[in-house]
């Protein structure tokens, strides 16, 4: 498995591509060796037998959201928004921090011009990335994208307050407890 996506960095798709089918021969029943041969095949092309790897690996490990997402861009890409959407919900739900399924959610959202659900999924890929950031930028950052206004709940300024808090950014924490408290 390592080896394939060693042969994958470089470029040499079909080592990879052999790598893969070896670890799977080696041991079948690890879902990430599925998964992989699945972003192999979808990576050259071959969408259809992607998508039969996903399952297998969906079926070894039902809540595995990185195999969800992908075979929800898999789905994308044969242009069953449907479907991809449910897989992605399904990621999101797992994992609520999936920034990448949060913004494919998105996409299809697009897709089917349902721009609110859209709106909302991209705000939460950028609620996602803005969790790792350091506090001041992070705040700055959303407050941009926000137009300056927070449209959080007090439940999401009340983990705000908690990150900054943990972040040792006492003046913030006190901000974000204090408005969390107003709502």
């Amino acid at each position: 498995h390592l080896m394939g996506m060693i042969a994958a960095r470089r470029g040499e798709h079909e080592a990879a591509l052999d790598w893969a089918r070896q670890a799977i021969a080696l041991d079948g029943n690890i879902a990430r060796f599925h998964h992989a041969l699945g972003s192999l095949l979808q990576d050259g092309g071959s969408v259809n037998q992607a998508i039969v790897s996903y399952r297998q690996a969906l079926r070894l490990r039902p809540r595995y959201a990185e195999a969800l997402n992908d075979l929800g861009t898999a789905y994308f890409q044969k242009g069953d928004v449907e479907g991809a959407i449910q897989c992605y919900g399904k990621a999101v739900a797992i994992d609520p921090g999936h920034e990448v399924a949060h913004a494919n959610l998105a996409a299809a959202h697009r897709r089917r011009h349902d721009y609110a659900r859209a709106h909302k999924h991209l705000m939460r890929e950028l609620r996602c990335r803005l969790a790792a950031w350091p506090g001041r930028l992070r705040q700055k950052i959303f407050l941009m994208a926000s137009g300056g206004k927070t449209s959080l709940g007090p439940d999401e300024l009340g983990r705000l307050a908690r990150a900054h808090f943990d972040a040792e950014e006492w003046d913030l924490a006190e901000q974000y407890s204090r408005e969390a408290i107003r709502r």
